[in-house]
């Protein structure tokens, strides 16, 4: 028997049919790496930006401020020159030493140029002062927040005052009680009366006494 040897262009076709198929699944590959590394490429791109922007949101976040409540701190009290403001002081209750006493409280305040006396009165019970019309407010402030502690009632005014910027007549000081004052009914002397009788006399009769 004869054997059948392939020709030439029988093997060539055989060697072409097996090699078209290899390159095809090569390619195919190939696509599916590129397409692999250009989602890996998106996807890291991705994740970078939005890293970024969650950086960025959270600089912008405002820190709210805590809210302290502060309390006001008191105004200084003005400087008050005390040394050359004129007082008169008159004692308006007849109370011992009432007005050398006030004088002493003020001197220890500062002021200096302060007479005492006697009001004409001696039935005040509300203490009385009076300003000067150019006196200063923070001397007005002074002399009655402390008139305040002491007297029951203070009536202030303001005026020109003869030869001082401050007047005060005192009153009742606080916690004084007053004296009840005794009024005395006058009693009605009896008026004598003169009896005239005249008795008639008989030499035989006695007169009789009334009983």
């Amino acid at each position: 028997m004869e054997e059948n040897n392939p020709t030439p262009a029988q093997e060539q076709s055989q060697t072409s049919s097996v090699s078209f198929p290899q390159s095809k699944k090569k390619s195919g590959a190939a696509k599916y790496v590129f397409f692999l590394i250009i989602i890996l490429i998106l996807g890291g791109w991705g994740w970078f930006l939005f890293g970024k922007q969650s950086e960025n949101e959270t600089i912008d976040e405002v820190t709210p401020t805590p809210f302290v409540n502060e309390e006001p701190s008191p105004s200084p009290e003005p400087e008050i020159d005390r040394s050359g403001i004129k007082i008169q002081v008159l004692n308006g209750t007849g109370l011992e030493k009432a007005a050398t006493t006030l004088k002493e409280t003020l001197t220890a305040l500062g002021y200096e140029e302060i007479e005492a006396g006697n009001a004409s009165r001696k039935d005040y019970k509300v203490t009385s002062v009076t300003f000067a019309s150019d006196l200063s407010e923070a001397v007005k402030d002074d002399i009655e927040k402390t008139l305040d502690g002491i007297y029951e009632e203070v009536d202030t005014d303001e005026a020109e005052i003869k030869d001082f910027d401050i007047k005060i007549i005192t009153g009742y000081p606080k916690g004084h009680t007053p004296t009840p004052t005794v009024t005395k009914t006058p009693v009605k002397s009896p008026t004598p009366t003169t009896a005239t009788s005249s008795a008639t006399v008989s030499p035989t009769k006695t007169p009789t006494p009334t009983p």
